[in-house]
């Protein structure tokens, strides 16, 4: 079996096993967010959960910008889920897209969410 083949083999066992990528697992998450993702007796995606415990915590309907793009901003990076919080189909700088908040730009975490979500639209955020 190829290289390729045995990565791919690999993923697709780690996706059956639940892993979320970046160490996460639903074991991992918290109670609440493990409960959220089974309502009205039927069960959700893991992703669906996260999704919505994003938008719960930080989206602001009376401020600017998307879902996915205020979710994008977050700036508590010590959050178990900010790797793998929703990002927005739209270009994006390459340390967010890399999911790792060691790579955040000095200054970023100081933005307001609108501030940053302006630099994200403009394509003008910090490299």
């Amino acid at each position: 079996m190829s290289t390729l083949s045995n990565k791919a083999a690999e993923s697709s066992t780690r996706a059956r096993a639940g892993h979320l990528g970046h160490g996460l697992t639903p074991e991992r998450l918290p109670r609440y967010i493990r409960s959220a993702d089974q309502q009205d007796g039927h069960t959700a995606s893991l992703r669906a959960a996260i999704d919505a415990h994003c938008k719960a915590c930080i989206y602001d309907a009376h401020a600017a910008g998307t879902v996915a793009q205020q979710v994008s901003v977050c700036a508590v990076t010590t959050c178990p889920l900010w790797p793998v919080r929703m990002l927005p189909r739209q270009a994006l700088p390459a340390w967010m897209l890399a999911r790792d908040s060691s790579r955040v730009p000095p200054g970023f975490t100081a933005l307001t969410q609108d501030e940053a979500i302006t630099l994200i639209r403009t394509g003008k955020a910090l490299s």
